[in-house]
């Protein structure tokens, strides 16, 4: 295995490659490099001006969670590095596939919505399209009962106008004629 420098713009994907990181120890030598941190890891290589450049996962990060924790040539710290990085990418896969499922149930319940929000709408068409018909109806009984009113004033009317001569006619009917008066 070829030796890492500064002029690699590939980033370490093996438990090997970063051992070989580790050992690399000549901060001074790269641009812009950072010392090591208190726990003693290297700072993550990778391309600055290649978004590109293999090795690189969807964040431009460097990928190098990869590689078996378990190998011989690995100092317990680089084992827990690893294990740390795999546990963190399965946690995260986790995350996005309970993210996902969240995201479904909600558009699940979205389309349930959408679904419900659309029968009460025609529901409602109907009950206004009732109400508009019962509130004709209405109208025509008014019209009806109005017109029912006026006919019964005017008969009421007649029949005042009736009255007299409706007493007369009595009167007549009960007034004796001449020949009540007669006596034999």
């Amino acid at each position: 295995m070829e030796q890492l420098g500064p002029d690699d713009c590939s980033s370490p994907t093996t438990a090997s490659e970063l051992l070989a990181l580790d050992s690399w120890n000549h901060f001074d030598q790269w641009p812009g490099a950072s010392q090591p941190s208190a726990h003693g890891t290297v700072p993550l290589l990778g391309s600055m001006h290649d978004k590109h450049s293999k090795g690189k996962g969807r964040s431009g990060r460097p990928v190098i969670y990869s590689g078996d924790p378990d190998a011989e040539d690995l100092t317990d710290q680089q084992k827990r590095e690893i294990k740390r990085r795999i546990g963190n990418r399965e946690s995260a896969r986790r995350m996005r596939e309970k993210n996902r499922d969240v995201e479904q149930c909600l558009r699940d319940e979205l389309e349930d919505v959408k679904s419900r929000l659309q029968a009460a709408e025609e529901q409602n068409k109907v009950l206004k399209d009732e109400c508009k018909a019962a509130r004709a109806d209405w109208v025509a009984a008014e019209i009806d009962r109005a017109h029912l009113q006026d006919a019964n004033a005017s008969l009421e009317a007649l029949h005042g106008g009736l009255a007299p001569i409706n007493d007369q006619q009595m009167s007549f009917h009960t007034t004796p004629g001449p020949d009540a008066l007669s006596l034999p």
